[in-house]
C-alpha cells in the first residue's frame, strides 16, 4: 500500500509537470503503480504490451539515440533508404529529481543492407544534408512517435515522448509546412505530452534563427528542446524563447571514464545557466555510472543511455526508478 501511495503521488506530480492543474482535473488520468526492473523487464513490458523480443539489443558504448560515432571512419554520401529495414525505437529519460522515467526519445534504428551495420538517428541519412532528407526523417519519427501515443491512449494510458527535428527542416519553407502539417496532425490532447528537440544548433548559429524556429514551433507541441554540442554552455542567445531542456550527448568514451574536472565545471555551469532561465538540462549516453554520478552532483535532472535504462521498441508511460536501480544496473554491466 505504502508503494502504491508514493506511486499515485509521482504520477500525479508527473501529470501536473506536463500539464498543469486545470488540465489534469479535464483529463483524469489514472495511473498503474509499478516500478522498472532493470535487470529484467519482463512484468513492465507485459504491462504495456511489450514482448520480450521489443527490448533493442545494443551495448552500452554503440547504442546512440541520434548521434553517429565520430570515431568511425565518414561514410560516403551515396543512395540510402532508411525507411526500409528501420524500426522505431524508444530509449527512456530518466528525471533524477522525480526518480522515474518521465518520457524517452523517439528514434530510428536502422540496418543497411550494404554493410550489414546497425546505425540510429540522422547516421542513417548518411551524410546528406538536404532540408528535405531531414524532413523525410523527422516525419518517419513524427509518425512513429503519433503512433505510439495513439495505441497508449487506446489502452487507457499516456505516454509523454520527445522527437527531433533539425534547424533546417524548420527554416526552409516548404520543408517547416509540411513538418507543421505532421504535428498538426496530432490530437491536441496528445501534444500535450509531445517534446520536440531541435538539432544541428551550432555556437554560429544565428540568434534570429533560433528565434524562427522556436517561436514557429510553439503551437505544434507541449515542450521545446534545444539540443548542442558537447561542451557548449552558451545559452544566453536562447534567452525568452521558452526552452524547457537543453541537452548535451556524450562522446563515445571508455567504460570506466570520469568527466574531467573542467567536463564537469562546464557542466555544472551549464545546469546552472539553464536554471537561470526556468529550464532543465539532460545528458545523454553518459558512459559510465561514475559519469551519472556526475551529472546527478552538477544538477543534471534527465538523463538517458544504455547506462541508465535499455531502448525499447514500444514507448513507456511513467514509471518509477531509483538511483540505486541504476547503479545495479550499471555494475551487472560492468560485471559482463
Amino acid at each position: 500500500q505504502a508503494n502504491e501511495a508514493r506511486t499515485r503521488e509521482i504520477s500525479e506530480a508527473l501529470n501536473l509537470f506536463f500539464l498543469g492543474d486545470e488540465i489534469l482535473k479535464q483529463l483524469q488520468i489514472k495511473s498503474l503503480a509499478r516500478r522498472m526492473d532493470l535487470d529484467n523487464l519482463a512484468s513492465l513490458m507485459s504491462a504495456e504490451g511489450i514482448t520480450s523480443n521489443d527490448t533493442v539489443q545494443t551495448t552500452p558504448n554503440n547504442a546512440a539515440e541520434d548521434d553517429p560515432d565520430p570515431a568511425k571512419k565518414p561514410r560516403s554520401v551515396g543512395c540510402y533508404d532508411f525507411d526500409r529495414d528501420s524500426e522505431p525505437v524508444f530509449l527512456p529519460i530518466w528525471d533524477s529529481r522525480r526518480q522515474a522515467v518521465t518520457t524517452q526519445f523517439c528514434t530510428l534504428k536502422t540496418i543497411e543492407h550494404a554493410t550489414g551495420e546497425t546505425v540510429f538517428g540522422r547516421e542513417s541519412l548518411r551524410g546528406h544534408d538536404d532540408p528535405k532528407d531531414h524532413l523525410a526523417y523527422d516525419l518517419t519519427v513524427c509518425e512513429a512517435a503519433s503512433n505510439a501515443m495513439r495505441a497508449a491512449e487506446a489502452r487507457g494510458r499516456r505516454v509523454a515522448t520527445c522527437i527531433q527535428t533539425h534547424v533546417k527542416t524548420l527554416t526552409s519553407r516548404d520543408t517547416r509546412v509540411a513538418y507543421f502539417e505532421a504535428l498538426a496532425d496530432i490530437p491536441d490532447a496528445m501534444r500535450e505530452y509531445l517534446f520536440v528537440r531541435v538539432d544541428g544548433i551550432l555556437p554560429g548559429t544565428p540568434v534570429s534563427t533560433l528565434q524562427e524556429v522556436f517561436q514557429s514551433l510553439r503551437p505544434y507541441c507541449g515542450q521545446r528542446v534545444a539540443k548542442l554540442p558537447f561542451g557548449d554552455t552558451d545559452l544566453a542567445r536562447f534567452r525568452g524563447l521558452g526552452i524547457f531542456m537543453f541537452g548535451w550527448n556524450c562522446p563515445p568514451l571508455p567504460a570506466d571514464y570520469r568527466l574531467t574536472d573542467n567536463q564537469q565545471a562546464r557542466l555544472t555551469q551549464f545546469a546552472k545557466s539553464a536554471a537561470q532561465m526556468g529550464a532543465s538540462v539532460y545528458l545523454s549516453r553518459p558512459p559510465s555510472g561514475a559519469v551519472i554520478d556526475q551529472a546527478i552532483e552538477s544538477r543534471v535532472r534527465f538523463l538517458a543511455g544504455p547506462r541508465v535504462a535499455p531502448m525499447v521498441t514500444t514507448a513507456l508511460s511513467p514509471v518509477r526508478m531509483e538511483i540505486a536501480d541504476i547503479r545495479r544496473r550499471n555494475n551487472a554491466l560492468v560485471l559482463t
